[in-house]
């Protein structure tokens, strides 16, 4: 969750207004749900390295 927290104020500083953000965070954690093949954290943080 920190680094939820750390995107989410990032985005916060780009301008971006909180519905919007709860919005985004919403649809990609309802389509990880949805994925057949569950992404762990530590898959995606290989990913993004």
């Amino acid at each position: 969750m920190e680094e939820l927290t750390k995107v989410v104020t990032e985005l916060h500083s780009y301008g971006l207004k909180q519905h919007t953000i709860v919005k985004m965070v919403k649809d990609i954690f309802a389509s990880v749900d949805n994925a057949e093949v569950k992404i762990s954290p530590k898959s995606v943080k290989k990913t993004i390295r």
